[in-house]
């Protein structure tokens, strides 16, 4: 900020990362599994619900112990009837394989210590996919309004799990492409953005 006649006066702009809304899209969710386990990416088993997880486990940062005791307590309790959730580690995927995953899942979990403004939460959106995560970064403005994802109060394994047993009852996909077009997060609407800014700057 700069003060200019004794007020304050925004010389900033800040602009989220966009994502590529042609290649994050909603696909058939048993198209997507078949074509991953015919890569050899993954093997799905009946009776299970998947979970996946947005990085690596050993990742501190993204606090797998956390994810871990949601997916244990959902699992415990039998908070899903008839079936086992297993969670997945997101690693190893080239980015149309990560498209797929995203599509083939039945719900993404983000346990995250910290944030910014995370792209998986963003590419889970454009695939349709439900979302349970923790209160970080702008994921809660992110979210806000769309059906099948949550974002708890808190970093407690119970109010989590509980989020989980309502996000893998979602049928069909979400409503998330629509919330990030209109948030204007795409690649093509940040790019507009990002010209618009330096239009402004050289004209001045």
């Amino acid at each position: 900020m700069e003060r200019v006649n004794g007020e304050k006066h925004k010389n900033y702009t800040l602009i989220p990362c966009g994502i590529d809304d042609t290649l994050f899209v909603p696909l058939k969710k048993e198209d997507c599994r078949k074509q991953l386990a015919e890569s050899g990416k993954w093997k799905v088993e009946r009776g299970k619900k998947y979970v996946l997880f947005p990085k690596m486990f050993y990742d501190e940062v993204k606090d797998y112990p956390l994810a871990k005791a949601v997916i244990d307590r959902v699992n415990s309790e039998k908070l899903i009837v008839n079936s086992e959730v297993e969670l997945l580690e997101f690693t190893g995927f080239t980015r149309e394989e990560s498209a797929m995953m995203m599509n083939a899942v039945d719900c993404l979990l983000m346990t995250s210590k910290m944030e910014g403004s995370p792209q998986v939460i963003k590419e889970a959106m454009a695939c349709g996919c439900p979302i349970v995560s923790v209160d970080v970064g702008d994921v809660k403005e992110r979210l806000s309004g769309i059906a099948g994802c949550y974002v708890a109060k808190t970093r407690e394994p119970e109010e989590l799990s509980d989020l989980l047993r309502k996000a893998l009852s979602f049928e069909g996909k979400t409503n998330g492409r629509d919330a990030l077009i209109e948030q204007g997060l795409s690649n093509n609407l940040i790019a507009k953005q990002l010209i618009e800014i330096y239009s402004e700057v050289l004209k001045k």
